[in-house]
């Protein structure tokens, strides 16, 4: 989904699904920029969820390697 039909300055939240309910930092960059800090997750698929007020954004999945 494009995310600048999102209303990304009115993000209520960003959060990979690897990392279950972990609270994820984030940054409003611009209307097409959001920078997050990845936190500690489990090998295997994920994705990115960005909820904003213009409903909600999923990523292509992709894959979290081990440490």
């Amino acid at each position: 989904r494009d995310l600048r039909k999102l209303g990304l300055s009115a993000i209520r939240g960003v959060a990979f699904s690897a990392a279950g309910p972990t609270k994820i930092e984030y940054t409003f960059v611009n209307d097409t920029t959001i920078e997050a800090t990845v936190p500690d997750v489990r090998a295997g698929m994920s994705f990115i969820d960005v909820v904003a007020g213009g409903g909600n954004a999923r990523s292509k999945g992709f894959l979290v390697q081990a440490k």
